[in-house]
């Protein structure tokens, strides 16, 4: 027994969470002084865009939400 050679994950390597914190720490090259912003978003299904020009760039649209999303993880 000695001590740590590598700090000890803090989620599973399957957590969605931790599968982003491994994206941006693999994926892109970035600095202390420049991360990228990230926001990560649970129980959307999807946008709805109908109503407005798609040329006008202040129309958002509207989210819909997913009536059956479960934040409760799912043990495999």
């Amino acid at each position: 027994m000695g001590p740590q050679t590598k700090q000890e994950p803090f989620l599973k390597e399957s957590h969605p969470l931790q599968k982003i914190f491994n994206a941006l720490g693999n994926e892109f090259d970035v600095s202390s002084e420049g991360l990228p912003d990230v926001h990560v978003y649970f129980g959307a299904d999807t946008i709805d865009r109908a109503g407005d020009s798609p040329w006008n760039s202040e129309f958002i649209g509207k989210l819909i939400y997913d009536d059956e999303f479960d934040i409760t993880p799912v043990e495999a």
